[in-house]
Order: structure tokens, then C-alpha cells, then sequence
């Protein structure tokens, strides 16, 4: 799914932000947004320095459920709602049965982590600027660029989170990275299986579990 670039920027792009308590919005929504994003990235910092443990891993497990909206994500990589720059989008979510759905967001919750847990300390050492927050579809998009200290000549990581604030607090709903949403790739993924007579659903469910598998 991608190249390693591609894979490197999406971890990258997890890494950045999910660790910390959900921040409550006290300033404007640009500058609770920001220090969001920048008080997480502190925080995770603060936790990767710790030895690598089995408790440090269910820790970080347990802020991930704590921070993404997995209910949400799954929704929106099933096209509910639809992504907005793809106007023959069909609601896939609505099709699924309550068991399918479940089973959905149980694998991608999975696979967020296992790559989460195996990649993080890759990265640790990247820079991370603020570019600034975008707002749309009562979602705020924060902008950030990663650098690696050790190669300055080498283009940044881009990269944007989707929030959304409900009772006074941010969740993540989405991730942009390099131009790319991770939940419309997920999306068109999604809809060739789920077309194709010989796939369908199960084949979704094999696919992420050999993502999942994967070393």
C-alpha cells in the first residue's frame, strides 16, 4: 500500500501527535488547535524516552483510544461521509452489517497501533514546525512539516490532522499526509473490494490482517 516513503510519512504522521490528554479548547479554536497538536508532541516525546517495555506499549495503546475517534475514522474510510473531492462517492458504511462494522474498526484500530508501536522510535528525532489551521466542514486541519536533523537538504514531511471538537475537546478524525487523506486511500481501497464480486468484505478483512501481520 505505497512507497516506503509514503509508509515513513504516514507513520511520521500518526507519531507527531497521538500521545497526551484530549487538550480543552480555552483559547480560539486556530490556537486550541495548535497547542493541541504541539502539547501532544511534547507529551510523546516525554513517554518514547522511557524504555521500551510491554507496559510502555499498552500505555501508548490506551492514549491512541483516547485521542483518535476510531468510531469516526472507520465511518469516513467507509465513505460516511463521503470525501469531498470525490463526487461519485457511495456511502459504504450504511451497507455493512452491525458485525462487519465493528469487526472494520477493531482492524484498523489494530493496524494503527502495530504501526505505531514499530515505527516511533524511527522518528523520534524529527523536527516539527506549525504551519498554521485550516478550517472546513466544522473540521480544523493543523499544518505541520517534519525534517530529519540529519539530512536539512531533504524535502519535509507534510503533514495535517483533521480535528474535531465535541464537548469542549479535540479528537482526530483524519490524517493528510504528503496531500493524501488516510481515510479517502482507505475509502478507494474499500469500494474496488467491495465491487468486485469475487472480494467483497472478507477480502478487506484479509487484507488488513496481513497488514497487521506484517513485520
Amino acid at each position: 500500500m505505497g512507497t516506503h516513503k509514503q509508509a515513513l510519512a504516514a507513520v511520521l504522521s500518526f507519531s507527531v501527535l497521538f500521545v497526551g490528554l484530549a487538550f480543552g479548547r480555552t483559547a480560539t479554536a486556530e490556537e486550541g488547535a495548535v497547542q493541541f497538536v504541539r502539547t501532544t508532541d511534547a507529551r510523546l516525546t516525554a513517554l518514547l524516552r522511557k524504555p521500551e517495555s510491554p507496559s510502555r506499549n499498552q500505555e501508548l495503546d490506551a492514549v491512541l483510544e483516547q485521542l483518535i475517534d476510531f468510531d469516526e475514522l472507520s465511518r469516513r474510510a467507509f465513505g460516511d461521509p463521503c470525501p469531498e473531492t470525490l463526487p461519485t462517492c457511495a456511502d459504504l458504511w450504511t451497507g455493512l452489517k452491525p458485525a462487519e462494522r465493528a469487526q472494520a474498526k477493531d482492524l484498523l484500530r489494530r493496524l494503527v497501533e502495530k504501526n505505531y508501536r514499530q515505527h516511533l522510535v524511527q522518528i523520534l528525532g524529527f523536527q516539527v514546525s506549525y504551519e498554521g489551521v485550516d478550517q472546513a466542514s466544522g473540521l480544523e486541519e493543523v499544518r505541520t512539516e517534519a525534517r530529519q536533523p540529519a539530512k536539512p537538504r531533504d524535502p519535509p514531511v507534510q503533514v495535517a490532522y483533521v480535528l474535531e471538537g465535541r464537548s469542549g475537546r479535540y479528537r482526530i478524525v483524519d490524517l493528510v499526509t504528503e496531500g493524501a487523506s488516510l481515510t479517502k486511500s482507505y475509502y478507494e481501497q474499500f469500494r474496488r473490494m467491495l465491487a468486485d464480486p469475487s472480494e467483497g468484505f472478507p477480502h478487506i478483512v484479509e487484507r488488513l490482517r496481513a497488514k497487521i501481520a506484517e513485520r
